[in-house]
């Protein structure tokens, strides 16, 4: 016995076709959002200390390896602040978009990280990973 269901398959493909044409801008999007950022972060420098500074205007931290900016760690807040200011409202989607490109680590099952910035332990922060942006932004050239 055959049931019809009433799946109008016209109507699934279209929304797969959308879904996915959704997520590539997401990823374009992503690396766009990452190279504003770091234009924001070169203005702001002085925000992100590479100690822990216990100062209160401190946005985050530089983490510098082998003379090399390595990572940048930005406190939740101040990193939805910044990307609303430069044009990317929707931080939730864009981080997880971030996230997929490997731009930012997380926690586990998380959309952030903890760690000490400033006088602040274990804040919820996110960690861009300079070396996979520039990679992601080379690859889109």
């Amino acid at each position: 016995m055959r049931r019809d269901i009433g799946f109008d398959i016209s109507s699934i493909v279209d929304f797969l076709i959308c879904r996915t044409t959704l997520l590539e801008i997401g990823q374009e999007q992503s690396v766009e959002a990452a190279d504003k950022f770091l234009e924001e972060y070169a203005k702001n420098k002085s925000n992100f200390p590479d100690t822990n500074t216990k100062s209160s205007n401190i946005w985050g931290k530089s983490i510098i390896k082998n003379g090399e900016l390595s990572e940048i760690v930005v406190l939740y807040n101040q990193f939805v602040k910044i990307m609303g200011q430069i044009g990317f409202p929707d931080t939730a989607s864009l981080i997880k978009a971030m996230k997929e490109k490997s731009f930012i680590k997380c926690e586990q099952d998380k959309n952030y990280s903890r760690r000490t910035v400033g006088n602040i332990k274990r804040a919820k922060v996110i960690v861009l990973d300079i070396s996979t942006i520039k990679g992601g932004a080379e690859n889109e050239d």
